[in-house]
């Protein structure tokens, strides 16, 4: 048994929907986007230099929702796109889990224009790099689970060289990022929802309007029964 990322044209498809609708990324860019990720991870293919061209010359200043944050200011930007973890030999149903990070960090590379906005996928899952948290993940799909994995935050910045987009007030509270998560809900459908981290357990405690306790503190049983959005557990640890 393998663990792949899925290859479902539809779903890859609302997903470019949804991000086209509330970020103004080309729904077209995105579908051959993500089918790159997944041939990278699954048939061990390098991305495309030419679609990573094409789209570095995407400019921030295009993207929907923001509109309250300026950009004159900020470099270092960052987008991940959304995956969705499974097995290559289904023995039994899968069990539906979401995973939720807190932003899709980046750190200052020689390679990219730091105007620029780079792409990848959350802990850059899909060239199986080994860190924390992509072995653990890929064990739970080894379990019975279908993942899928997404932020938090929708985008990464740097402000004066110094202060991140995850530190920014204005950034926080932008309805953006909820709205979505929400979409993401509503199209996964997941059974179970993991938040990495308080950012994003905060996010999930604003949609399913509950009070977020201690990450460390806080018993998973006690989690079950008070963390909840539409009928779904929600449960969280340290990012």
């Amino acid at each position: 048994m393998n663990t792949i990322l899925k290859n479902d044209k539809v779903q890859i498809q609302k997903i470019a929907d949804i991000f086209f609708e509330h970020l103004g990324i080309p729904t077209d860019v995105f579908i051959r986007i993500a089918t790159e990720f997944t041939n990278e991870f699954n048939l061990g293919t390098d991305f495309n230099s030419k679609l990573e061209e094409e789209w570095l010359k995407f400019d921030v200043n295009n993207l929907k929702g923001f509109e309250s944050i300026s950009f004159k200011d900020k470099e270092w930007f960052g987008i991940d796109i959304p995956v969705t973890l499974t097995s290559d030999s289904k023995t039994k149903e899968e069990k539906k889990l979401m995973i939720i990070s807190m932003d899709p960090l980046r750190e200052k590379s020689e390679k990219y224009n730091p105007r620029s906005i780079t792409l990848n996928t959350p802990f850059t899952i899909h060239k199986n790099v080994k860190n924390n948290y992509n072995q653990h993940i890929i064990n739970l799909v080894e379990k019975g689970f279908e993942i899928y994995l997404t932020d938090a935050y929708k985008l990464f910045y740097i402000r004066d060289d110094k202060t991140k987009s995850n530190a920014d007030p204005v950034f926080q509270k932008n309805e953006i990022h909820k709205n979505i998560l929400l979409a993401e809900i509503k199209e996964f459908g997941p059974e179970i929802i993991l938040c990495l981290g308080k950012d994003s357990l905060n996010a999930m405690a604003t949609i399913g309007e509950f009070k977020p306790l201690s990450l460390c503190m806080t018993p998973l049983e006690v989690q079950r029964h008070s963390y909840v959005y539409e009928n779904i557990p929600i449960f969280a640890a340290p990012h």
